[in-house]
């Protein structure tokens, strides 16, 4: 979602490269669509991760689908622990 609104709302309209807001940035430390190459070059040293934000964003295919199919793993995980749940309640109460 942070990607799809960065591409439609950028921060910078002097560039066609997507980058991660300042802000998310701080909440998102190692985003998962991050570029590849600074994946590569920077990915594991923190205090080089600050050097280069924001990260620039490669959102592709297979990352894309990684994450829709992260989502919906939560959703049912979520949708089975509310199935659940009435039930743990009545039990705790007796």
């Amino acid at each position: 979602m942070l990607a799809r609104n960065l591409a439609q709302h950028p921060e910078c309209i002097t560039t066609l490269q997507i980058q991660q807001s300042d802000r998310d940035a701080g909440k998102y430390p190692r985003s998962f669509f991050a570029g590849e190459i600074e994946m590569k070059l920077f990915g594991g040293d923190q205090a080089q991760d600050e050097l280069v934000r924001p990260w620039r964003l490669n959102v592709t295919k297979e990352r894309l689908l990684t994450a829709v199919n992260e989502v919906d793993r939560f959703c049912s995980w979520i949708e089975d622990a509310l199935r659940r749940w009435p039930g743990q309640l009545e039990q705790s109460a007796t």
